[in-house]
């Protein structure tokens, strides 16, 4: 099984947050019409990392749109290091992508 491919991601505190990311085997789309994804973010890795936001994960074709809310967004700019991964559930357990979470306080409210 291949390694995830790295990939950090930005987002503003209290802002909605939203990216669709394209997933390839071998260079070509796959179908993910029987996929099913997770995706969290964490202030560590696992076991001792703390669950800090969890994304709304849908597939489209060739991949998956991952969103959090702006009040998920809100509190994230209290955290130093931050870390997240998409992964599916099924039909394989695969983490597809995982990075750092960057994120720029707010500033108007």
């Amino acid at each position: 099984m291949a390694q995830p491919a790295k990939y950090d991601i930005g987002l503003v505190a209290g802002d909605d947050y939203q990216i669709t990311i394209k997933l390839l085997d071998d260079g070509s789309p796959i179908d993910t019409s029987s996929y099913t994804f997770k995706a969290q973010i964490r202030d560590g890795y696992l076991p001792d990392g703390e669950l800090i936001a969890t994304f709304a994960v849908s597939a489209v074709t060739g991949g998956a749109t991952l969103s959090l809310t702006a009040s998920q967004t809100e509190p994230l700019s209290n955290y130093s290091r931050l870390y997240w991964d998409v992964q599916s559930a099924s039909p394989d357990v695969r983490t597809w992508l995982s990075g750092r979470v960057y994120v720029t306080p707010e500033v108007t409210e």
